[in-house]
């Protein structure tokens, strides 16, 4: 008992650390987010949510990125070239929040609301984000916010769907991530600097 005790206070101690809720900037105008639904990934490797729609995220380019380089360059010395650089690729995640499913008719359940299916994710927005003061810290940031459909945060990767009620359900959190990830280093958070 101790043992399974001091494994889910680690189980929720990761949690804390690795699935934060981002803010909303609507009020504050800073920008757009512009959904990406990872549809090649969902066909090519059943990168899929709980529902078997395809996994998507929100980004959003700097909203000063301009302002900041603008401001680094005007230093005189040689360092300040390289600083503007680097401001120019920076890069922060945020994965949406969710908990986890812990039956199969649960997770059917779940799959069909926005935590396992993406079906009914709008094109734009920023109305998922709850806290206006997260984001005050990265205007100079492209940032992401990982939308959670698959109920096991990120870690499941069964080959077959199972059967509820006669609907599938689907546990490919991992192959999600993995599409998240491929698709962001396409995008440039491979040359990121931060």
């Amino acid at each position: 008992m101790h043992n399974k005790k001091d494994a889910n206070t680690i189980l929720k101690l990761i949690f804390l650390l690795f699935v934060i809720t981002p803010p909303t900037y609507a009020k504050r105008g800073a920008g757009t987010y512009t959904r990406v639904l990872l549809t090649d990934a969902a066909s090519a490797k059943g990168a899929v949510c709980l529902d078997g729609s395809p996994g998507a995220y929100y980004i959003r380019p700097p909203i000063e990125a301009k302002k900041t380089k603008e401001y680094l360059l005007r230093k005189s010395n040689d360092a300040s070239s390289r600083v503007a650089k680097e401001t120019e690729n920076n890069w922060i995640i945020f994965h949406q929040g969710g908990g986890w499913c812990h039956s199969d008719a649960v997770c059917y359940d779940r799959s069909l609301t926005d935590l396992g299916s993406s079906k009914n994710y709008p094109e734009t927005g920023n109305q998922f984000l709850e806290d206006p003061n997260v984001f005050d810290s990265f205007p100079t940031f492209t940032v992401v916010y990982a939308m959670y459909c698959d109920g096991s945060s990120w870690t499941g990767d069964a080959t077959d769907p199972i059967t509820v009620n006669g609907n599938l359900v689907y546990y490919r959190g991992r192959r999600l991530l993995d599409a998240l990830f491929d698709d962001l280093l396409e995008r440039g958070l491979g040359e990121a600097n931060q």
